[in-house]
């Protein structure tokens, strides 16, 4: 079905809402902030590490709201959470511009971490679940795409802008970029449901609907999920993945600012790495919908470990570092939207805001320390080599953790106690 007087079925003008929002959350507020962590050096003399401690904060901060996230998707729906988290997100990063100490750019990444959790993968995803079933995936692909084109775009733009009018200006810009064009979009285009507008899941009719959604309004409670040992390994899994996704994501310009390349140029090649990975989500989401979604992750974590070591031995070479972009940048792109398409396919639809937003929660404790580890090291060692090691091995831990998790996951209804005993 389609909304009256449109050709085109009004799911897809919700993912396409949600991938600018998706654009606007993690493009100034994550991919851009490698591109800080000179300047703000250089302002304030400020270790790595210690920038570094700000970004890890807002990742567990982000992370650890997430099933606040998820409860409140609930009970004052993902439209209205979206569009006042827009805003305050818009304005707490702004408010970096006002940074003069260290305790205040740890409080204010704080902030401004608190409302980006009202506007990113929890609701995000509970919406596109919402909105489709037979191609959740490539939804689901294409809405994270915004993530990477956040990077793409806004990474080597903070690089210009900082060069241009200064670091503090760039955060103003930023954050008002943000306010502008974030509460529109979830106020007039974002709908929770389907339902909402007479509309079932991929404008299929009731009947289609009711036998290709086994398993997609049903599913799993949070309480039954949480007791499964299915729910640990997959949490774990993308922990170790996203540990090494924030940690490169982060380090990767200073990494090559430190092999002689300049702030422009590092920026660009992170932005390169960011729109790789939109045809990363894409694609893994396209294949996850015609086959197993344990596979396809198993391979991706495996080929963020294989880029990873790629740019450990390029030796800043322009030829290495191209394809460290490719394959990092695909897999990590993969990583992101793969997340929710695993929570779906191993628990249903039917509680996914709060069983992803459970899922982020512990996944954001070592998506927090990815960055602020690799900092550390480095000040202690002085390079990045240790720690790049450290995150090759734990991806290939991950990807064997999903590989070889078992048969695939069984779909139980939501009050169903007895069949927990039979996942994973």
């Amino acid at each position: 079905m389609r909304a009256q007087g449109s050709k085109v079925f009004y799911g897809w003008w919700v993912v396409a809402a949600l991938s600018a929002i998706m654009f606007l959350s993690a493009g100034p507020a994550f991919y851009a902030m490698g591109v800080f962590v000179v300047p703000f050096q250089e302002e304030f003399g400020w270790s790595r590490g210690q920038i570094s401690v700000a970004l890890s904060l807002a990742a567990l901060i982000s992370g650890l709201f997430g099933p606040v996230a998820g409860v409140l998707v609930g009970r004052v729906g993902a439209r209205r959470l979206m569009g006042v988290g827009g805003v305050m997100m818009g304005i707490s990063l702004g408010l970096l511009g006002f940074t003069r100490s260290l305790a205040y750019f740890y409080g204010m990444f704080m902030v401004m971490a608190a409302w980006r959790s009202a506007i990113m993968i929890v609701p995000v995803g509970a919406v596109v679940a919402n909105w489709f079933d037979r191609r959740r995936g490539l939804a689901l692909g294409l809405t994270t795409a915004g993530i990477g084109l956040g990077g793409l775009v806004m990474a080597p733009l903070a690089a210009l802008l900082i060069d241009a009018v200064g670091w503090q200006t760039t955060f103003f810009i930023e954050g008002a970029m943000i306010v502008v064009v974030m509460a529109p979009l979830a106020a007039f285009v974002v709908r929770q449901r389907p339902s909402d507008m007479g509309l079932l899941p991929d404008g299929a009719s009731f009947s289609a609907n009711r036998a290709s959604n086994a398993g997609g309004g049903d599913g799993w409670s949070l309480a039954n999920a949480v007791r499964t040992p299915t729910f640990y390994i997959v949490s774990s899994a993308f922990s170790l993945a996203f540990a090494t996704l924030g940690a490169v994501l982060i380090h990767v310009v200073p990494f090559l600012e430190d092999q002689g390349y300049s702030r422009t140029t590092a920026g660009l090649i992170l932005g390169l790495v960011s729109g790789i990975g939109v045809l990363g989500k894409i694609a893994s989401g396209y294949l996850a919908d015609r086959m197993s979604p344990r596979l396809v992750t198993a391979t991706v974590f495996f080929m963020q470990a294989v880029g990873l070591a790629v740019l450990l031995q390029s030796g800043g070479s322009v030829g290495g570092v191209a394809l460290f972009a490719v394959v990092f940048g695909y897999s990590m792109g993969a990583v992101v939207a793969l997340q929710p398409m695993m929570a779906v396919y191993c628990f249903g639809t039917a509680s996914i805001a709060t069983i992803l937003g459970a899922m982020v929660a512990v996944t954001s404790v070592f998506n927090a320390l990815g960055p602020i580890t690799a900092g550390l090291v480095y000040d202690s060692t002085g390079a990045y080599s240790l720690i790049f090691i450290v995150y090759i091995a734990v991806n290939c831990l991950a990807a064997a953790l999903i590989y070889f998790m078992g048969r695939e996951p069984a779909r139980a209804p939501v009050f169903d106690e007895g069949l927990a005993k039979d996942f994973g």
